[in-house]
């Protein structure tokens, strides 16, 4: 098996090994990359290997039982991320994947250590963000999205503007349904009216427009780029007509039928599909 991986890799690239990741087929994927490490000439194409091993390395560790070992599975995930950043440091998914190992790591660790870490998640996502310019990285988005909804101190708000930019950024051809789900879910919770909405786009609108001292601050105010006219495109009504409910049952039709219209899925897509399935039996 690893000889015909090892005929693939070295004629084909990364297509192959990315096709078993996002098939589920986890271990003849590792076993692709870690062929391709010994292969790899230059930095760059180490790094390309590093934050790829970082993926598959991080979904091994959610299969994983007990708190010790998965933590030392997710470390080892960050530990390959980290190696690819200073290999490369203009790289940006080595940066993320060794954002998201970290940041299950931290889920095995007591509540203190877990707080005291969060600058250094957000360091990663600020390098991918603001030092690199990455702004139409939605997976950056979603997982910036998720330290703020989470963190006691950071914006609700600003977690959904987030997460709105994450929908926007989905690459062509990708579901993502989870990320969907994701604006669904905040939207509900928050439960603003269309009145209150429309105020926050209004005041949100020139900020955005203007810019801020970051692209991070500039997109906590990505409704305000909408303006109260603009609509999304799971509603032909305006942003700024709608309830957060409202435009989360939106969200929520619009998702089911984007899955329902695709020629295929993945073992991601399905699983999003029944997670999607259950939320929109709450609205």
């Amino acid at each position: 098996m690893k000889c015909l991986i090892a005929i693939i890799v070295s004629v084909l690239g990364f297509g192959p090994v990315d096709s078993l990741f996002h098939a589920g087929a986890l271990q003849p994927c590792k076993e692709g990359l870690e062929t391709l490490l010994t292969q790899a000439d230059s930095d760059k194409e180490k790094a390309q290997v590093l934050w790829r091993l970082s993926r598959v390395t991080l979904l091994e560790g959610e299969a994983v039982q007990g708190k010790e070992a998965r933590r030392s599975v997710f470390d080892k995930g960050a530990d390959y991320a980290q190696k690819g950043m200073k290999l490369d440091p203009s790289n940006e998914k080595c940066y993320l994947w060794h954002c998201a190992n970290l940041g299950r790591s931290l889920q095995t660790r007591p509540m203190m250590e877990q707080a005291s870490a969060v600058p250094l998640l957000l360091s990663d996502l600020t390098t991918i963000l603001d030092k690199l310019g990455k702004t139409s990285y939605s997976e950056a988005w979603q997982a910036l999205a998720e330290i703020y909804y989470n963190h006691p101190f950071k914006s609700n708000d600003a977690a959904i503007n987030f997460t709105r930019r994450a929908v926007a950024c989905i690459p062509k051809g990708e579901l993502r349904l989870s990320t969907y789900l994701s604006l669904a879910k905040m939207l509900q919770k928050r439960d603003w009216s269309a009145s209150k909405r429309l105020s926050a786009i209004e005041s949100n609108q020139d900020k955005f427009e203007k810019g801020k001292a970051s692209n991070i601050e500039r997109y906590s105010c990505y409704d305000g780029h909408y303006g109260p006219g603009g609509t999304a495109p799971w509603s032909s009504r305006a942003l700024s007509q709608m309830s957060d409910r409202e435009e989360a049952a939106a969200i929520v039709s619009y998702a089911l039928r984007r899955y329902q219209r695709a020629s295929a899925h993945t073992p991601v897509d399905k699983e999003d599909y029944r997670q999607l399935q259950a939320f929109a039996k709450t609205l």
